[in-house]
């Protein structure tokens, strides 16, 4: 670790935890940085990340991105928390975690929700006469819960505790200036290696059991779903459908279905779809095709959308969002944020 290290500088930290092709990486300092707002043209966007080809760029994308995108055009909205996005070349960049101190205390005031229970349960059934109407079949419906007054003496100490218990694939400590952002994800978003672009939706989970008999029937009961098979066909087909738009005619190849994947504490099946990028295009292009991830959506992710932006109460920020890095060959990482402070 260079001594220069300083968590009040912009830090990230990426724990592979043994996912396939993911990095333990961390960086932190800003040479530059890129911040995307509800007036950025994604144009000065493209030409900033081109600037920084050969840099590391690291990034957090909040849900709310996507209004800025021309495919969700339709569905811009006032009052997107910002920033709606942060890109940051960095000063220092190492494979492997950082020897910062792990220790940390919480005192959290009184949680609260943002919808009560009947409130709740009226939009599931409202979204569910969507459903039975024709408008989507299948959406993601988020609410949020806070603790007033939270404090956190160390976040990245947090985060290695909770990085501990779960070891998910797609762990990250993010932070940038005021935002922290701790993840144990399991997802992966998007990959890019070369001109190979694929992604890993995530659909159908169960806990892991207390001994080797209870784990291998619940593996089996997740296996047998008809739910969690169909949710996850679902989205697969919409993947398939995002990448298309940029990928060279036919490429796009379901290389798995509803594959089971084990974790520390939980099993859980992702499928993964690939293909061969379209040469010459563009981030924020590639940003249209596929974000917001179809896997917190719903599908067809417009129709889908449409409903629940208004049904939630307030903006997901960068839960349900992504971040990730850019190397400096062009390729990139991106997992999904869920199972996340």
């Amino acid at each position: 670790m260079s001594a220069s290290f300083q968590l009040s500088d912009a830090c990230v930290q990426f724990r592979a935890n043994g996912s396939d092709k993911h990095r333990d990486l961390s960086a932190w300092g800003a040479k530059d940085i890129f911040i995307v707002d509800a007036l950025t043209n994604l144009s000065d966007l493209d030409n900033w990340l081109k600037s920084k080809a050969g840099s590391y760029v690291f990034t957090a994308l909040s849900f709310e991105l996507y209004q800025l995108l021309p495919f969700f055009s339709a569905l811009k909205k006032e009052g997107a928390q910002e920033p709606l996005a942060i890109f940051w070349e960095a000063e220092h960049v190492q494979d492997g975690t950082l020897d910062i101190p792990t220790g940390f205390t919480v005192n959290a005031g009184v949680q609260s929700q943002n919808h009560s229970e009947i409130d709740y349960l009226a939009k599931v059934k409202a979204l569910k006469n969507h459903i039975s109407l024709g408008d989507f079949y299948i959406t993601n419906f988020c609410t949020a819960y806070t603790w007033n007054e939270c404090k956190i003496d160390n976040p990245y100490g947090l985060y290695d505790a909770l990085n501990k218990q779960t070891a998910a694939p797609f762990s990250v400590y993010f932070k940038y200036k005021e935002h922290h952002i701790l993840s144990a994800s399991p997802e992966r978003f998007i990959r890019k290696e070369g001109n190979l672009i694929l992604s890993s939706p995530i659909k159908g989970t169960v806990k892991r059991g207390v001994n080797k008999l209870e784990d291998e029937d619940l593996q089996q009961q997740l296996l047998a779903s008809e739910k969690e098979r169909a949710e996850n066909v679902m989205i697969v087909d919409l993947v398939r459908n995002d990448l298309s738009r940029v990928a060279e005619k036919s490429s796009v190849e379901v290389a798995e279905l509803n594959m089971l994947y084990s974790y520390k504490t939980v099993h859980q099946l992702i499928s993964t779809i690939k293909a061969t990028l379209k040469k010459d295009v563009t981030f924020s292009s590639l940003l249209n095709a596929l974000y917001p991830m179809g896997s917190m959506t719903g599908a067809p992710k417009l129709e889908s959308l449409k409903i629940t932006r208004d049904l939630e109460n307030n903006p997901r920020g960068f839960y349900s969002g992504s971040i990730g890095y850019i190397d400096p060959e062009g390729n990139f990482d991106f997992n999904v944020v869920i199972r996340s402070l």
